[in-house]
Parts: C-alpha cells; sequence; structure tokens
C-alpha cells in the first residue's frame, strides 16, 4: 500500500482525484484529508486502483470530446456512466463481486467506441446511428460487418498497450460472449453486470419492447436481483451518476430520463413478459395497522443525493423522510418523528456525533440511526456512546437501510416489524 501511494502521488491530477474522493460526502470524514498516503489507507488498495481508472478515463473522454466534440462523444460519456454506475448498483447485490471494481470495468467496456469515432469519424458515426434506431440490430456485430472487428477488441488493445491488467482486459474483450446459465466464477459474475449495464443502456436509448426483453434476458435465470427491485436500483444508478458527476466530473445521464426508465421499467414488470396484464404482489413496506399516522423519520444529510436516496427508499417502505442538515432544526422537528437517520460527517465540518448527543440530551428516546462511510471502529464506538442504537455504512441499499428503521421502529413502538 506504501508503494501505491507513493505511485499515486507521483501524478497530481490522480493525487488530486483520490483526495477528492476521500474528502466527498459520499465517503464522509471528520477531518480534511490532504496527505495522499491516508487517503489510500482509507480507500483501500482495491477502491484506490479502481478510483485512479475512473478518473483517467474521465479525463480522456473531455480529451476526446475537446477534439472531436458533437452529440455523439456526449452520448458516449453518458452510456459509459450510466453502465458503469449499473454494473456497481447490481454488484452490490452479488457476492465475491467489488462494486468498485465493477464500476471502472463498466467504464471501459465500451471505450472502443470513443476510439472508433476518434479514427473512423463520419463513417463510424452512421453505423453508430444505424444501430440507435434499430430494434434489434446489435452494435459490435455492425462494427464487425463494416470494419472487421468491434469495439471491445480495439478497447481490449488499447488498454492492453497502456498496460492495463489482463483480466481486465480479458473482461473488455469478452464482454459480448455468451454467458453460461449459471454465473460461478468471479470473471463470469462481472461478465454478467457488463452485459447487464449495456442492455439497459441500450434500452434507455431506444425503448422498444425488443430492447426490454434483452435487458430482461440479460438478468439471467440466476439474476442479481429480483426484476420486482429493478426500480430501487434505477434509483441508485441515478444516485452514483450523480456522484461521479460531481467527483471526476463525467456527465451524467439526465436525471429525468432516469425517472422515465424506472417508470417504464415498472410498467413492463407489471405487464408481465408476455405483455398481458400479472397479478401484482404488493411491495413489502413498513405497516403497522395500529399506527394510523404515516411513519415519520427524521433525516440529518446535507447531501442532496443522499437525501433524494434515502426519501426514495423509505417512501417505498410507506415511511415519510424529514430532512434537515443542521441541528436546530433537528431538535425542532425530532418531537414529530419516529426515529432518526443521522450522518457522522456533514460537509460544512458539522459533526453528526454532536447532533446526537444534542438530541438525547433534549429528550429524544426513539431509534437513532448513524449513516457514514466512516468505517473506523473509533467512529462507530463515539456514535454508541453518543445514544446511536445502530450504524449504516454507505453507500447503502434499500436491503441495507430499510428492515433496520423498520425493526427498530416497530421494537420501539411495540409491534413486530413485517418480513
Amino acid at each position: 500500500m506504501q508503494q501505491l501511494a507513493a505511485d499515486v502521488a507521483l501524478d497530481p491530477r490522480a493525487t488530486a482525484d483520490v483526495l477528492r474522493l476521500v474528502n466527498s460526502a459520499a465517503f464522509g470524514m471528520s477531518r480534511e484529508i490532504l496527505n495522499v498516503a491516508e487517503g489510500v489507507k482509507l480507500l483501500g488498495t482495491k477502491r484506490t486502483i479502481c478510483t485512479v481508472i475512473s478518473a483517467c478515463m474521465a479525463q480522456f473522454q473531455q480529451m476526446l470530446k475537446s477534439r472531436t466534440g458533437g452529440k455523439e462523444v456526449n452520448w458516449s460519456n453518458r452510456r459509459g456512466v450510466l453502465i458503469a454506475s449499473a454494473t456497481a448498483t447490481f454488484a452490490d447485490r452479488m457476492s465475491d463481486v467489488c462494486p468498485d471494481a465493477a464500476y471502472a470495468l463498466g467504464l471501459l467496456q465500451d471505450f472502443g467506441i470513443l476510439a472508433l469515432m476518434r479514427v473512423e469519424g463520419s463513417r463510424y458515426i452512421r453505423l453508430l446511428n444505424r444501430f440507435r434506431a434499430s430494434k434489434t440490430s446489435r452494435l459490435e456485430v455492425l462494427e464487425k460487418e463494416e470494419f472487421d472487428l468491434n469495439h471491445a477488441d480495439i478497447g481490449a488493445a488499447l488498454l492492453q498497450h497502456w498496460g492495463l491488467p489482463e483480466t481486465m482486459v480479458g473482461l473488455v474483450m469478452r464482454h459480448h460472449d455468451p454467458l453460461p446459465e449459471e454465473t460461478i466464477t468471479v470473471e463470469q459474475k462481472f461478465l454478467h453486470l457488463m452485459n447487464i449495464g449495456e442492455a439497459l443502456a441500450n434500452w434507455r436509448d431506444h425503448s422498444v419492447p425488443e430492447r426490454y426483453e434483452r435487458f430482461r434476458q440479460s438478468l439471467g435465470s440466476a439474476a442479481a436481483v429480483p426484476v420486482e427491485d429493478i426500480k430501487d436500483c434505477i434509483a441508485e444508478i441515478a444516485h452514483r451518476a450523480e456522484e461521479a458527476n460531481r467527483l471526476f466530473r463525467i456527465p451524467q445521464p439526465d436525471p429525468q430520463e432516469l425517472s422515465e426508465l424506472a417508470h417504464g421499467l415498472a410498467t413492463k414488470i407489471t405487464e408481465g413478459a408476455e405483455g398481458r396484464p400479472a397479478v401484482e404482489t404488493e411491495t413489502p413496506s413498513f405497516s403497522l395497522n395500529d399506527v394510523r399516522q404515516r411513519v415519520q423519520i427524521l433525516v440529518v444529510d446535507d447531501d442532496s443525493s443522499t437525501i433524494a436516496l434515502t426519501k426514495h427508499f423509505l417512501g417505498k417502505a410507506g415511511m415519510e423522510a424529514r430532512p434537515c442538515s443542521t441541528a436546530r432544526e433537528a431538535l425542532q422537528l425530532a418531537p414529530e418523528c419516529h426515529a432518526a437517520l443521522v450522518d457522522v460527517h456533514l460537509s460544512d465540518g458539522a459533526s453528526g456525533v454532536d447532533i446526537a448527543k444534542e438530541l438525547r440530551q433534549g429528550g429524544f428516546t426513539r431509534p437513532l440511526i448513524m449513516i457514514s462511510a466512516d468505517r473506523r471502529r473509533s467512529t462507530v464506538v463515539a456514535c454508541a456512546v453518543a445514544g446511536a442504537n445502530d450504524y449504516v455504512t454507505k453507500p447503502f441499499t434499500f436491503d441495507t437501510l430499510v428492515p433496520k428503521v423498520s425493526s427498530l421502529v416497530s421494537a420501539h413502538l411495540g409491534h413486530p416489524a413485517r418480513s
């Protein structure tokens, strides 16, 4: 790890990207980290490497855009961050797969598209437009017919030339290959995730039944998540895309488009695979028959994307988020709320631990859950001493957040939580 920190320190841009990430609201630190060695230690080896790769990709995308211009480059950049955010989101629901590595692979897998735009110019753009207008054509097949190679070949060759790990080169090369019925090895799982991300991006680009069916098939018999939970995944994908925009200045997909994508998926799921109305299954939610009022959860955070994701998850479970960002607001809202979610490190330097103490000292006896990407034992202990009932690490999912909230609120009210 010392050698990795030394290598990162040699590159001012890589150093800036690592420090920007470790000091971001998504990571959540109580103080500013100024030393790259400490930043690498906090991120860990794998996440540091993936961060540097992602940042380099973002830099190359912007460089190519300045040289080539055009809406097609913008399209490719947004497609890349959508695929990367999707692979990382689905990786959270798979065992033995690193979400940061999945994100980097998602950015890399279609890298060859940018290279072909640069080399072939209008000839390739005409082919690209033909693919985007088609219902069933596959881009890699059209490329093979026109150029006798495809963007996976080009991307893998460039990554190999730049000295990236052979495993990553191989995954980019093979990400269009047919998958076995059961994905067992870690490499097969990564290929499965890359396949899902690309199919989702293709359907988002042209929302026709044929492309939706391909996305549905990409989930496979051993899908990363149940189809009914895909809408939650879209919300998390939007959250990751927004973080990428803030950290690496990568153009993010239009939030409205992602909202429409989520709505379209929900509609398709309801209709069923054969286009007939299916019997809807009730989404598990927090519901206490004896509690007439809607359960309200205090959310103390100042990161807009985290608040939006939390509101979405709580709303899906039948709860209402009451967001605020200061101790004064928290103390005012607390009496109306059944529980509190408090970010440990707020971006303005305020301490969530201190806010938790003030809530307890002010008479708030209901469940209090701390949220942070800070996994240090000292921080967790400090939260417990301040009166926290539980601790949730970022990035969180519906399954890592909502069951804890439901269980604690139900116990406090004296009712069993629904499962």
